[in-house]
């Protein structure tokens, strides 16, 4: 071959296809078979299937209480209101205040914002429930927005 012996090129083919035994160290140990192989390609997860038992059973962590009263938002700036329920779903301007709305899947949450020196700040909160849907208590509603925002976010 061009450019080098074919013992070389092997030689070559071999150091790059075969992990160094540091390499071999972070592999658990099922895996170090195929590892040591001339032709490794990465490997992908297991299958949900292949699960071991105790890891589908093993019961998830409860979620962490939540304050669910809608008056917790009394007083917050916008930017404090974003960094617990994330962006508005809706913006409307009724000078002299802003309204944001969050929507959740069976209720609305109206937060009304006011200017006070230099920021908006909220002055009051509305908790409705969406029209055609049974009654949602509003703690039950600011719950539900309160940890959709902690949920990781799919991306």
């Amino acid at each position: 071959p061009a450019g080098g012996s074919a013992a070389s090129l092997k030689q070559t083919e071999e150091s790059f296809y075969r992990p160094s035994p540091d390499d071999l160290a972070t592999i658990p140990s099922g895996s170090r078979a195929a590892a040591g192989s001339a032709a490794v390609s990465p490997q992908a997860p297991a299958p949900a299937s292949r699960m071991t038992a105790a890891a589908r059973a093993a019961p998830r962590a409860p979620l962490p209480p939540v304050n669910t009263n809608p008056r917790q938002f009394i007083g917050l700036s916008a930017g404090e209101v974003i960094g617990r329920l994330g962006l508005p779903t809706f913006r409307r301007i009724d000078r002299p205040a802003t309204v944001w709305q969050y929507r959740g899947r069976r209720c609305i949450v109206d937060v009304f914002l006011y200017r006070e020196g230099d920021s908006d700040r909220v002055i009051e909160v509305l908790v409705r429930s969406m029209p055609g849907f049974q009654t949602v208590s509003a703690a039950s509603c600011v719950g539900g927005l309160l940890r959709r925002q902690e949920m990781p976010q799919p991306g």
